[in-house]
């Protein structure tokens, strides 16, 4: 609404009010006259009375005075109403107008931005998902730092007097900037990432050739498989001058120390600790949910025991929870428990649904908060709440395969996919241990 559009409410001036009055006194004026003479004349036609008293004339001037004078002002009020109700109108028509159209503008630049940040999200789904992806980096940041080219393109194309062969120069410059610049950022970012993970190349910095020949060597993706997770909790010099099982112990004391573990390695930390408790109670094991990550359903664990007493197996399906002390379990991980436990049931067991040879079991650690409703929830569903904290347990997993003795630290790339089950096989604390019965660490990994 404009400043003009303002509804003012209607003020009379003096001069208005003198207008009014004189007006309304005239008409009362000669409206008594015409009464003065007509009353006489209709009283003597019907009452037979001609003489009427000067003070009924006073109060019939008085009277007619007020309705005339009230008339006049309510005329001018309604008249004055009239024009601040259209304009109200009007004002509320245009209020309403920019509205919309300020609506429908937030509601175009909300779809912009929400395209952009999907596209956004899609080349970071792609590049993550490229075999290529330094490739993928450099391209974009050549765009990014190539955008002076299209905005002195767009200039000279749109100005008043439009340079159009100089704008075709400046595209043509602007692809090979883009280029070039892509190119440098590539081999930038593959040098930093071959450095990262192979310190000994920063020798064959001045040497061009024997650095080309490096990046030939070993593809992105052959890096990432191959390369020795134990360097990133190593220093250089560390790296240069321990023995390979010392590099090992090191980097798994720190891991081990590590506060700053996503939370799939503390989950599966705390899944590793149940199972090595388990295992120590005579259970056998199968870890469900490090083998299948995300596809195992809620099981974490499938423990199996034998019962003296029912005198037969009794099998448990365990679902860990390792949350922060300020973080509830509520009814929802109860109701998912029970819901793979009824699948496992249907798909191990066609007979009875209810039977108490498969049962549920939520660990969770000491401290953790769980609300009443869940535990009514796994009352009346006949699942089991176990509280075990985490406790010290061998993370090193001393594998035989093809008649190969190895040995996988937690951050090795087949850790998870490495089951203890067949003869020989075992867990070590220390590599050292594990290196005096004869593992050794996978020629697979780069050193």
């Amino acid at each position: 609404m404009d400043k003009n559009d303002n509804i003012i409410a209607p003020r009379h001036s003096l001069p208005d009010w003198v207008g009014l009055f004189f007006g309304a006194a005239a008409g009362t004026a000669l409206f008594s006259f015409l009464i003065y003479k007509l009353i006489p004349v209709i009283l003597s036609l019907f009452l037979n009375k001609y003489d009427i008293p000067k003070i009924d004339y006073i109060v019939i001037y008085v009277v007619l005075y007020v309705i005339i004078f009230f008339t006049v002002i309510r005329s001018e009020v309604n008249d004055k109403l009239s024009k601040l109700t259209e304009s109200y109108n009007k004002n509320i028509s245009k209020i309403k107008a920019d509205c919309t159209k300020k609506i429908e503008e937030n509601s175009k630049q909300c779809r912009r931005e929400i395209l952009e940040a999907n596209t956004r999200v899609a080349v970071a789904s792609s590049m993550m998902r490229s075999t290529t992806p330094f490739s993928s980096v450099a391209s974009l940041r050549a765009d990014w730092e190539c955008v002076v080219f299209k905005e002195c393109t767009h200039y000279l194309n749109h100005k008043s007097h439009p340079a159009i062969t100089a704008a075709k120069r400046v595209k043509l410059m602007e692809e090979k900037a883009n280029d070039y610049f892509r190119q440098y950022k590539e081999m930038q970012y593959k040098y930093e990432y071959l450095l990262k993970s192979f310190p000994e190349i920063e020798a064959y910095v001045e040497n061009d050739e024997d650095l080309i020949a490096v990046c030939e060597r070993y593809t992105y993706s052959k890096i990432k498989e191959h390369r020795d997770r134990r360097r990133d909790y190593l220093t250089k010099e560390e790296w240069a001058t321990l023995s390979s099982w010392e590099k090992s112990q090191l980097s798994l004391d720190r891991y081990v120390e590590s506060k700053n573990k996503s939370k799939w390695f503390i989950g599966r930390d705390y899944e590793m600790s149940c199972c090595w408790m388990l295992m120590g109670l005579g259970y056998n094991i199968d870890p469900q949910g490090i083998k299948l990550k995300f596809n195992d359903l809620g099981r974490d664990i499938i423990a199996t025991k034998y019962s003296i007493e029912k005198k037969g197996y009794i099998t448990y399906i365990i679902q860990c929870k390792y949350w922060s002390k300020d973080k509830t379990i509520h009814e929802n991980v109860i109701m998912q428990l029970y819901g793979t436990l009824i699948l496992y049931k249907i798909e191990h067991q066609s007979k009875s649904l209810v039977s108490n040879d498969i049962q549920g079991v939520l660990m969770i650690p000491k401290f953790s908060v769980i609300s009443p409703l869940a535990q009514k929830f796994a009352q009346q569903l006949g699942l089991i709440i176990w509280r075990a904290d985490m406790i010290d347990f061998p993370r090193i997993k001393c594998n035989i395969n093809a008649g190969e003795k190895i040995y996988h630290l937690p951050f090795d790339q087949q850790y998870d996919r490495t089951q203890i089950v067949n003869k020989g096989e075992c867990y070590a604390y220390r590599a050292s241990d594990a290196e005096r019965m004869g593992f050794r660490r996978a020629k697979r990994y780069f050193e």
